[in-house]
């Protein structure tokens, strides 16, 4: 009877302390497939749905085109326990050098009072791997420069050195090789000589 009492308060301390409740966390990291372009991810870590989400960007996230706007996903109706929501923001040239102080808010219930977090986000947190890259981003780099340069041959504009080997050619280089071996063998062959004598 009293480990089953002690048990009940426990289990109820626990309940209390995870209550479901949604948190929902925004960063800005490099695309998975290009490196050269951040995303916004806005995720609900939490527990709950999350209703209502505004995210705001103090100083507002810099757009190399102003007239796309906002970046789409800073005003959610609903975010679901788990769900991420991710946006294209812009390139890293546009961003660099940037520190934000991002706001986050949402509410527990579509009536709510609503919950808020604010934190700084260092865009120079990814200067090293922006500035080394990644060798992925280095190979499509050289694959960039060889269709560049490889344009210039296929219209004309440079011509390509090629050395062709006809039957002939080949003959010749095949007789040189006959000649090349024939004295190798009569060198050795007086040099065996005059060891001998």
């Amino acid at each position: 009877m009293w480990a089953t009492i002690v048990l009940a308060r426990h289990t109820r301390r626990m309940a209390d302390s995870t209550s479901p409740t949604p948190e929902v966390v925004v960063t800005l990291e490099p695309n998975q497939w290009h490196l050269n372009q951040f995303d916004m991810h806005v995720i609900n870590t939490g527990n709950t749905a999350a209703y209502g989400v505004e995210v705001d960007f103090e100083p507002p996230l810099p757009r190399r085109l102003p007239e796309l706007g906002k970046v789409p996903g800073q005003t959610l109706s609903i975010l679901r326990p788990g769900q991420a929501i991710v946006s294209g923001v812009d390139e890293y040239a546009t961003l660099k050098g940037f520190s934000f102080e991002v706001r986050v808010s949402w509410r527990d219930s579509p009536g709510s009072v609503r919950e808020s977090r604010k934190y700084v986000l260092n865009i120079a947190d990814y200067d090293s791997m922006m500035r080394f890259g990644s060798p992925l981003l280095q190979v499509a780099d050289e694959l960039k420069a060889i269709r560049e340069s490889w344009q210039s041959v296929s219209s004309g504009q440079r011509r390509i050195l090629v050395d062709a080997y006809s039957d002939p050619d080949r003959a010749k280089e095949r007789e040189q090789r006959k000649e090349w071996t024939r004295d190798r063998k009569e060198r050795a062959a007086a040099q065996k000589g005059t060891s001998d004598e």
